[in-house]
Protein backbone atom coordinates (compact mmCIF):
# COMPACT_ATOMS: atom_id res chain seq x y z
CA UNK A 1 0.00 0.00 0.00
CA UNK A 2 1.42 3.48 -0.93
CA UNK A 3 -0.68 5.20 1.88
CA UNK A 4 1.59 3.40 4.27
CA UNK A 5 -1.35 2.05 6.39
CA UNK A 6 -0.73 -1.78 7.42
CA UNK A 7 -3.69 -3.87 6.03
CA UNK A 8 -7.69 -3.28 5.79
CA UNK A 9 -9.13 -1.34 8.44
CA UNK A 10 -11.84 1.06 9.34
CA UNK A 11 -10.78 4.20 10.93
CA UNK A 12 -12.90 4.80 14.38
CA UNK A 13 -14.54 7.97 14.86
CA UNK A 14 -15.50 8.71 18.25
CA UNK A 15 -19.06 8.55 19.15
CA UNK A 16 -20.68 9.78 22.40
CA UNK A 17 -23.25 6.97 22.32
CA UNK A 18 -19.86 4.57 22.28
CA UNK A 19 -18.49 6.74 24.75
CA UNK A 20 -21.69 6.12 27.00
CA UNK A 21 -21.16 2.59 26.61
CA UNK A 22 -17.66 2.65 27.72
CA UNK A 23 -18.57 4.74 30.89
CA UNK A 24 -20.74 2.07 32.24
CA UNK A 25 -18.91 -0.91 31.52
CA UNK A 26 -15.89 0.62 32.63
CA UNK A 27 -17.81 1.49 36.20
CA UNK A 28 -18.44 -2.18 36.02
CA UNK A 29 -15.12 -3.41 35.87
CA UNK A 30 -15.49 -4.74 32.38
CA UNK A 31 -11.98 -5.35 31.39
CA UNK A 32 -10.76 -3.08 27.99
CA UNK A 33 -10.06 -6.45 26.29
CA UNK A 34 -13.32 -7.28 26.56
CA UNK A 35 -14.80 -3.69 26.40
CA UNK A 36 -13.10 -3.61 23.14
CA UNK A 37 -14.38 -6.83 21.62
CA UNK A 38 -18.21 -6.05 22.29
CA UNK A 39 -17.46 -2.71 20.56
CA UNK A 40 -15.87 -4.34 17.97
CA UNK A 41 -12.83 -1.94 18.17
CA UNK A 42 -9.57 -3.16 19.57
CA UNK A 43 -8.40 -2.28 22.91
CA UNK A 44 -5.67 0.59 21.24
CA UNK A 45 -8.47 2.08 19.49
CA UNK A 46 -10.58 2.08 22.37
CA UNK A 47 -8.05 3.79 24.54
CA UNK A 48 -7.03 6.16 21.66
CA UNK A 49 -10.58 7.64 21.37
CA UNK A 50 -12.38 7.16 25.06
CA UNK A 51 -9.38 7.41 27.24
CA UNK A 52 -10.96 10.14 29.55
CA UNK A 53 -14.04 7.45 30.18
CA UNK A 54 -11.45 4.87 31.03
CA UNK A 55 -9.57 6.91 33.25
CA UNK A 56 -12.43 8.17 35.20
CA UNK A 57 -15.27 5.79 35.34
CA UNK A 58 -13.94 3.62 37.77
CA UNK A 59 -12.94 6.66 40.06
CA UNK A 60 -16.46 8.02 40.27
CA UNK A 61 -17.48 4.45 41.33
CA UNK A 62 -15.26 4.08 43.62
CA UNK A 63 -16.00 7.85 44.94
CA UNK A 64 -19.32 6.77 45.28
CA UNK A 65 -18.88 3.19 47.00
CA UNK A 66 -16.28 5.46 49.60
CA UNK A 67 -19.12 7.94 50.55
CA UNK A 68 -21.85 5.25 50.94
CA UNK A 69 -18.81 3.52 53.43
CA UNK A 70 -18.12 6.96 55.05
CA UNK A 71 -21.83 7.02 55.71
CA UNK A 72 -22.01 4.05 57.31
CA UNK A 73 -18.82 4.93 59.84
CA UNK A 74 -20.45 8.28 61.10
CA UNK A 75 -23.60 6.20 61.35
CA UNK A 76 -22.80 4.30 64.01
CA UNK A 77 -21.53 1.13 61.51
CA UNK A 78 -19.28 -0.38 63.92
CA UNK A 79 -17.46 -2.76 60.74
CA UNK A 80 -17.31 0.33 58.56
CA UNK A 81 -15.51 2.43 61.43
CA UNK A 82 -12.75 -0.46 61.61
CA UNK A 83 -12.15 -1.05 58.34
CA UNK A 84 -12.05 3.09 57.14
CA UNK A 85 -9.59 3.55 60.23
CA UNK A 86 -7.40 0.64 59.83
CA UNK A 87 -7.24 1.95 55.36
CA UNK A 88 -7.05 5.89 56.36
CA UNK A 89 -5.37 6.48 59.52
CA UNK A 90 -3.28 3.11 59.46
CA UNK A 91 -4.50 1.94 62.74
CA UNK A 92 -3.78 -1.34 64.13
CA UNK A 93 -3.79 -3.11 67.63
CA UNK A 94 0.07 -3.37 67.44
CA UNK A 95 0.27 0.45 67.00
CA UNK A 96 -1.38 0.81 70.42
CA UNK A 97 1.50 2.17 73.23
CA UNK A 98 1.88 -1.38 75.21
CA UNK A 99 1.27 0.58 78.48
CA UNK A 100 -2.48 1.19 77.18
CA UNK A 101 -2.81 -2.17 76.72
CA UNK A 102 -1.79 -3.38 80.02
CA UNK A 103 -4.22 -1.17 82.75
CA UNK A 104 -6.06 1.12 81.19
CA UNK A 105 -3.61 4.25 81.86
CA UNK A 106 -1.64 5.75 79.43
CA UNK A 107 0.88 8.44 80.26
CA UNK A 108 -0.47 11.74 77.29
CA UNK A 109 2.75 13.20 78.20
CA UNK A 110 4.50 10.79 75.20
CA UNK A 111 2.08 12.37 72.90
CA UNK A 112 3.41 14.77 70.26
CA UNK A 113 1.76 18.10 69.77
CA UNK A 114 0.57 17.17 66.45
CA UNK A 115 -1.08 14.25 68.46
CA UNK A 116 -2.65 16.34 71.22
CA UNK A 117 -4.15 18.39 68.34
CA UNK A 118 -5.58 15.34 66.58
CA UNK A 119 -7.04 14.06 69.63
CA UNK A 120 -8.51 17.81 70.85
CA UNK A 121 -9.81 17.88 66.88
CA UNK A 122 -11.41 14.41 67.16
CA UNK A 123 -13.44 15.30 70.73
CA UNK A 124 -14.53 18.45 69.70
CA UNK A 125 -16.11 16.89 66.45
CA UNK A 126 -17.74 13.96 68.12
CA UNK A 127 -18.56 16.69 71.09
CA UNK A 128 -20.70 18.98 68.10
CA UNK A 129 -21.69 16.13 67.00
CA UNK A 130 -23.30 14.45 69.95
CA UNK A 131 -24.86 18.54 70.41
CA UNK A 132 -26.62 17.90 67.70
CA UNK A 133 -28.33 14.91 67.68
CA UNK A 134 -29.41 16.19 71.42
CA UNK A 135 -31.39 18.75 69.50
Amino acid sequence: MSDGKRGLYNEHKRDESVALEVVSMAESGVPQKMMAKSLGMSPKTLRKHYRAELDTAMVLRIQEVAGALFANAKGGDTTAQIFFLKTQAKWTADALPEDMLDDGDYDFTKLSDDDVATMTEIMERARVDTATEDA
